[in-house]
């Protein structure tokens, strides 16, 4: 029990940091401009499975849900639980092509930008040729979701010059992101003249 005055102030000090940690949270969720929660004020608010690995996921997700997605700690648990099992998703993949490829949704959920179904494909291809380790932060992952849209983007201006000239033609940074080797500005207009 509770029965001298040490214990009363260590459970007051808890509730005052849970109060704190939480108001911070819904704070960043209203207005990511704030100052983002940290590892600790996840655990003072009693939310598990937050970590360096990602906090910066969950604290998309956070500023995702907005205020109200996030004004109770089992909401703002699930935004973790959601989070980190889209962060393993990944992961596993990376490391092994034959799981579940990850979806839209989790690339969402861990806060990556710019993934659509009309780019997945080369994103999950990003992902596969790497491992676990590649895929750690969501900053790693962006990187890969970054590339992914720009070979579809490259692909996309290769195959429209072949079907029509009067497009604007391929250069070599169209190449290389299409991960196309061997094209110079030696050959540059010869490639494009065979396409």
């Amino acid at each position: 029990g509770v029965d001298t005055t040490a214990e009363i102030q260590a459970l007051v000090d808890a509730e005052v940091a849970k109060d704190t940690a939480e108001a911070k949270i819904e704070a960043y969720a209203d207005d990511n401009t704030q100052p983002a929660p940290t590892v600790d004020d996840y655990a003072d608010a009693g939310v598990t499975g937050v970590d360096a690995a990602n906090l910066t996921a969950i604290n998309a997700g956070v500023a995702a849900a907005g205020a109200t997605g996030v004004d109770t700690v089992a909401e703002i648990q699930a935004i973790a639980t959601t989070t980190d099992a889209a962060m393993a998703k990944i992961a596993a993949y990376a490391d092994d092509n034959t799981k579940p490829a990850p979806t839209v949704d989790d690339y969402v959920a861990v806060g990556v930008t710019g993934v659509d179904v009309a780019i997945l494909n080369a994103v999950n291809s990003g992902v596969e040729a790497t491992d676990a380790e590649g895929v750690d932060t969501v900053e790693k992952i962006q990187v890969i979701a970054t590339a992914g849209k720009a070979k579809v983007d490259a692909m996309a201006k290769i195959a429209a010059y072949a079907t029509d000239t009067d497009n604007p033609a391929p250069d070599i940074a169209d190449y290389v992101a299409a991960g196309v080797t061997g094209v110079y500005v030696a050959n540059l207009n010869a490639v494009n003249t065979g396409v």
